[in-house]
């Protein structure tokens, strides 16, 4: 029925049952829960400056991807 009516944007089961159990505790917003560790940009930040600094030490430096 969810996914007839919200297509793509329906949540899967697993995190439709957590909202719900949340609703139902007494809660009326989810979006502001605390979140664990750095934000993903300050990371890829961090991750193009390092790479940045090895190109411009070592511009025949070789990376692999895996």
């Amino acid at each position: 029925m969810l996914l007839q009516m919200y297509g793509k944007e329906t949540f899967c089961r697993l995190r439709t049952f957590e909202r719900f159990s949340c609703f139902r505790d007494g809660r009326d917003c989810v979006e502001e829960d605390a979140h664990t560790g750095r934000p993903y940009s300050v990371l890829a930040l961090q991750t193009i400056e390092k790479a940045f600094e090895l190109v411009i030490s070592d511009r025949r430096v070789q990376f692999e991807y895996s």
